[in-house]
């Protein structure tokens, strides 16, 4: 995959999870699986251009995404 097909995989899928968490309601859960959804391309670019810092923060949106799923599903059980 060449960097521009994930950069404009990047801007669809973080664009999209921006939105859908904000929304509230019933929206977030999926906007927190698109946002775990890109860090697949985060983690990529990350690795292939040797960007450390950009790779740790990575790390981190991928825990507090699949956090936040978590909490989403979780909440939904109650």
């Amino acid at each position: 995959m060449t960097n521009i097909a994930c950069q404009i995989a990047l801007t669809l899928l973080c664009g999209g999870a921006i939105a859908l968490i904000s929304l509230g309601g019933r929206w977030p859960k999926y906007g927190f699986m698109l946002g775990l959804a890109s860090e697949v391309f985060w983690f990529r670019l990350a690795i292939m251009h040797g960007q450390v810092d950009v790779f740790l923060l990575s790390v981190w949106y991928t825990l507090c995404f699949g956090f936040g799923l978590w909490r989403s599903f979780r909440k939904g059980k109650k």
